[in-house]
């Protein structure tokens, strides 16, 4: 008698008739397994079967890694094939300085970044942030980033304003502010300030200043402004788009102290006009 692979022979392997009956015992085949297998620390073992041929698979916890045999098989000798693995911490590289900046260690082991470990960088003063300014430690032990660089942003001068003057807080470089200011009977059209971006240009686009003038009015939305003057004395008046109603001054004159009388208006949908009835 013999047994299929992963099996092994219990009783007799062989029989003979003597006198008219068998000799030995009846033989039966019963499934080779191997040894249980001990448990890893800070880590799992998962163990479907122990029979012959059986795969064993070993994973350990959040931020930490098998160090070893990942699978084991048990075989046809009823040993496991590898050796008994381990589950060791995962740690990134020290991840290194960054020129013209400041960093922090966010969850730190120590001195040892771990998963979920991360360095923030911050740029000095003038100087604007390329690439990502938080580094991850990762599951594979690598940070989620190149290391960012630190650049001297300079906008360069903004130039003067006629009629006007400007002041300058920061100098040109990134994040300075310009401050522009007209002189006395000028209106000035536009911001009145300008900042330093990070791609080395100044914010929006330079104001100007308008000489004996309260400044353009804007059209208001569904309608339209008649006449273009801004200069004091001067006046534009305003009209509503078919389906609308005008709500303000109709009419706005420049003033000899720069202002505008009356309210800027509005052009609102008849559609929405509540008409109350008479009791």
């Amino acid at each position: 008698f013999s047994c299929q692979s992963g099996y092994q022979i219990v009783g007799s392997s062989s029989r003979s008739c003597t006198s008219g009956q068998w000799t030995g015992t009846q033989p039966r085949c019963e499934a080779l397994s191997c040894p249980a297998l001990p448990s890893i620390s800070l880590g799992q073992v998962s163990v479907p079967s122990q029979l012959v041929g059986a795969l064993a698979t070993y994973t350990c916890n959040a931020g930490y890694r098998v160090i070893g045999s990942k699978t084991r098989t048990c075989q046809a000798d009823t040993t496991w094939s590898g050796i008994n693995p381990s589950c060791e911490r995962i740690y990134c590289r020290e991840v290194g300085t960054v020129k013209n900046s400041a960093r922090m260690l966010v969850g730190y082991s120590g001195i040892r970044a771990v998963v979920g470990s991360v360095v923030r960088f911050t740029c000095n003063s003038n100087h604007a942030m390329g690439g990502a300014a938080d580094l991850v430690c990762q599951r594979d032990g690598t940070w989620s980033a190149q290391l960012p660089r630190c650049i001297l942003v300079d906008c360069g001068d903004p130039g003067s304003l006629y009629g006007g003057s400007r002041a300058l807080s920061g100098g040109t470089k990134y994040q300075a502010v310009v401050t522009w200011t007209c002189l006395a009977n000028h209106h000035l059209q536009g911001k009145r300030t300008q900042t330093c971006q990070e791609d080395g240009e100044w914010s929006g686009t330079k104001p100007f200043c308008l000489k004996n003038s309260c400044g353009y009015l804007d059209p208001p939305a569904n309608g339209k402004k008649i006449g273009d003057e801004h200069n004091y004395g001067k006046s534009v008046t305003f009209e509503c788009d078919t389906g609308y109603r005008l709500k303000g001054s109709k009419a706005r004159t420049c003033q000899n102290n720069g202002l505008w009388d009356g309210t800027q208006p509005t052009c609102e949908s008849k559609k929405h006009v509540v008409l109350r009835g008479r009791r």
